[in-house]
């Protein structure tokens, strides 16, 4: 019974060590993303080139920043926007609609954190993202009453690693900024196999063991009454 009991616990540790299907949780504060956060993620911050980068930059931590719009497609490297955290901000602009900022990640990025600034008050944008198996955790939008100079706070996390994320204007919106950028990645916890190997050796620990035990009450003498 021991023995089972010990083998039954090791397996439903390891089970639950098996990751699930993808998912997406969005937070929009960054008080409420840090206690999320906090205490399972390593975190990196991201700095931004300076001055005008064209359509495609790569920050020192591999993370490649992308612009689509149609007309002037330039991305722009600045520095302490007013209305801003401090720090170094990437502006993706053009001179017509539609603009669409694509951001690729690293292996490995769980979590992601970072503020965003529109031209406009009245642009619907929508955030669409990709999983590194291939697959969409999801796909939101919304309607940001904020302007270039009071960005709204958008953190990610997902159970599976994130290959790509966009921003995408659903109307006229031509400029699109964001700042205070970091990735992050999961702590290390120990893998399927590790909790395996352990319980393999608390099945061997109770073995013995019990062996042992009844070995030891097999040479007692027996006890001879007296008067």
């Amino acid at each position: 019974m021991f023995t089972r009991n010990l083998l039954t616990a090791a397996l439903i540790v390891a089970g639950c060590a098996v990751p699930a299907s993808a998912s997406l949780t969005t937070y929009s504060t960054l008080s409420s993303f840090q206690a999320a956060t906090t205490a399972d993620y390593s975190f990196s911050d991201i700095s931004f080139a300076q001055g005008m980068l064209y359509t495609t930059s790569t920050s020192d931590l591999g993370v490649v920043f992308s612009t689509s719009s149609t007309s002037l497609p330039y991305l722009i490297g600045e520095n302490n926007i007013s209305g801003w955290p401090a720090g170094s901000a990437l502006v993706s602009t053009g001179s017509t609609g539609g603009n669409t900022l694509t951001i690729t990640l690293p292996s490995g990025v769980d979590a992601v954190s970072l503020y965003i600034g529109l031209a406009t008050t009245d642009t619907n944008v929508q955030i669409s993202v990709t999983d590194s198996g291939g697959g969409t955790p999801d796909s939101f939008s919304y309607s940001p009453s904020v302007t270039i100079t009071s960005p709204y706070y958008l953190g990610l996390v997902t159970n599976s690693s994130f290959a790509s994320f966009t921003i995408h204007s659903l109307g006229s919106l031509d400029e699109v900024a964001i700042a205070d950028m970091q990735i992050g990645q999961p702590q290390p916890t120990p893998e399927v196999a590790t909790f395996l190997l352990v319980g393999t050796g608390l099945l061997a620990m109770g073995y013995f063991r019990r062996r042992s035990t009844r070995r030891v009450t097999r040479r007692q003498p027996l006890r001879t009454a007296t008067a």
